[in-house]
């Protein structure tokens, strides 16, 4: 039996990221994958069983990272709901900026039907967090008792939206845009 090669299947990885970034999901072949990684298509089969499996591992590899920016060692238990809100909204940005061909793969994957395969509760125990300030913000009656996908949405919406069109129209997004941005996302989700 052949040991894998932990450089490999890194490279694997990035060059699927890459190509679905740039040419999407369908056109993303295999053979174009172990072109760009520089292996045979043979290899990449010695990795993951298929190219479905493929995908999605980038996914829950995208997933952790994120969850690292989100979360890091910190348990949001132990922050008011707003903190906790803030510190996630925060997390969420720094994810963007500063790994944007992880986050651009995790947008693709998330519009993708391989969403259905996937449940970010069973990739990182760290999202639970996420789902405790939700249910905590309504039950002291801070958020609006709404589903924490609704919740998710006017979150992160703004900041994503602020993300593109600082990349479109070349603006920089300062602390003061950041926290302003973060205010207007609160006050949408607070009573």
């Amino acid at each position: 039996m052949r040991v894998k090669d932990q450089a490999k299947e890194s490279r694997i990885l990035k060059a699927t990221r890459d190509l679905v970034n740039e040419i999407g999901f369908k056109a993303a072949s295999m053979s174009k994958i172990a072109k760009a990684a520089d292996v045979s298509p043979a290899t990449i089969y010695l990795y993951f069983p298929n190219q479905e499996a493929l995908f999605i591992e980038n996914y829950i590899q995208s997933k952790r990272i994120m969850a690292d920016d989100l979360f890091g060692k910190d348990d949001l238990s132990t922050f008011t709901v707003k903190d906790a809100t803030e510190h996630l909204w925060q997390g969420y940005f720094k994810f963007m900026r500063k790994k944007g061909d992880i986050y651009s793969y995790y947008t693709h994957f998330s519009s993708s039907p391989y969403i259905t395969s996937v449940d970010c509760r069973d990739i990182d125990p760290r999202f639970e967090q996420l789902f405790e300030v939700v249910q905590r913000g309504i039950d002291q009656g801070i958020f609006r008792p709404l589903h924490w996908t609704m919740y998710w949405a006017n979150l992160i919406g703004p900041i994503e939206r602020l993300y593109r069109d600082a990349s479109i129209f070349h603006f920089k997004i300062d602390k003061n845009v950041q926290q302003s941005a973060f205010e207007m996302a609160w006050k949408s989700l607070t009573i």
